[in-house]
């Protein structure tokens, strides 16, 4: 068994012309915006709901067929 693992990092947003240390993580990314939707949702009891569905709105770029 290979004892190394690869730790890659995915990104939700690239900005042109910058350097990726300021690129958005994905994970950020989806924290950020996660927390916005469970805001907004809670007022109709959706919290839950809307944070879980947000999460999930991008995580597509995380598939390693992307690179």
């Amino acid at each position: 068994m290979n004892a190394s693992l690869e730790q890659r990092q995915y990104y939700a947003h690239s900005m042109e012309g910058q350097p990726p240390e300021k690129w958005q993580l994905l994970e950020e990314h989806l924290k950020n915006t996660a927390n916005l939707a469970r805001k907004f949702a809670e007022p109709f009891g959706a919290g839950d709901w809307g944070w879980n569905a947000d999460w999930l709105h991008d995580i597509g770029k995380a598939y390693a067929g992307n690179d």
